[in-house]
């Protein structure tokens, strides 16, 4: 009938309006966070969950301060919405110059926050 087909319809735009309101992954959020990182943290890992915007990051720091550093820039980079660190843990056996392990996990603005669309 006309009006199931319309119902469907409106169903199908009503799903990609929330699929586009998903913040984006693209190349200038990676620049952004890599800048984030400089030389003193390397990224191992990421995993993001778009329907929420959640984007986890693991990584290793050359030095203490390094990881705190990272997460500091990466709040004020205008990516997030919110942003969670839960300090580090050291490898001494490590031998690459990266002996403390951390992960950041944070909220990546959304189209329909006004945030920064990256």
């Amino acid at each position: 009938s006309l009006a199931g087909l319309q119902t469907k319809v409106t169903n199908a735009r009503l799903a990609r309006a929330a699929m586009d309101s998903y913040p984006s992954l693209t190349a200038s959020v990676f620049d952004t966070i890599g800048q984030c990182a400089g030389g003193s943290v390397r990224i191992t890992a990421y995993s993001y969950i778009a329907a929420d915007g959640l984007l986890h990051i693991s990584g290793q720091a050359a030095g203490i301060a390094d990881a705190a550093l990272f997460e500091s820039k990466l709040r004020y980079s205008g990516l997030f919405a919110s942003l969670g660190y839960a300090g580090y843990t050291l490898d001494q056996t490590a031998t690459d110059g990266f002996p403390y392990y951390f992960d950041v996990s944070g909220t990546l603005w959304g189209k329909e926050a006004g945030g920064n669309d990256q």
